[in-house]
């Protein structure tokens, strides 16, 4: 199944989850969102879904992160699968160069959606963005597209576990200018 086609049918599994379900109130709506991203990571290849979230531009040091991708499917049973997807493809890609740039989609990433993603946001950056890996070493650039309105909010929960060179190496793309970049990178391979 391509990457596309694997979109559409987790989108429309999630359609279907909300309609027999129907949607929760604000109060428990954190917790649906994890049981039907749960149930999609049961239901689908973990390993397509990971890899439709996190992949290399060929031919290029360029690495991309998408959020919208991985917020379908991603939970507390499956954090440890996807941050060791994340390593492997930095390592693919530092077998090949001495560094590597970093693109990272948040659209539609939330205060809320920081706190419902805080234990595998800390893991990732444990593992990848402290100092004492080379993966923060080797981060040339980090880009973050469509930058939440709250960016200093969220980016306070998880300064203590980051790097503090990476923040030097971070460059920030408003909402209206993202679509445009994105599409300007993933065409230029």
């Amino acid at each position: 199944m391509s990457g596309e086609s694997l979109l559409e049918a987790i989108e429309n599994y999630k359609v279907n989850y909300y309609q027999v379900q129907g949607k929760n109130s604000f109060f428990f709506k954190k917790t649906q969102k994890l049981d039907c991203a749960k149930e999609i990571s049961q239901k689908f290849d973990l390993a397509s879904m990971i890899n439709t979230t996190i992949y290399r531009i060929p031919d290029t040091n360029k690495i991309i992160f998408n959020y919208p991708v991985f917020k379908l499917y991603a939970n507390p049973e499956n954090y440890e699968a996807i941050v060791q997807g994340v390593l492997n493809v930095y390592d693919e890609v530092l077998k090949l160069f001495s560094d590597f740039e970093a693109h990272i989609i948040l659209d539609g990433f939330t205060i809320s959606a920081a706190e419902r993603y805080k234990e595998v946001i800390k893991l990732f950056c444990q593992k990848c963005m402290n100092s004492n890996t080379n993966y923060a070493i080797a981060t040339k650039e980090m880009h973050i597209y469509y930058t939440p309105s709250m960016i200093e909010s969220i980016s306070t929960l998880f300064r203590p576990f980051i790097d503090p060179t990476i923040n030097e190496r971070m460059i920030l793309h408003s909402k209206s200018e993202s679509e445009e970049l994105i599409k300007k990178l993933t065409n230029s391979s």
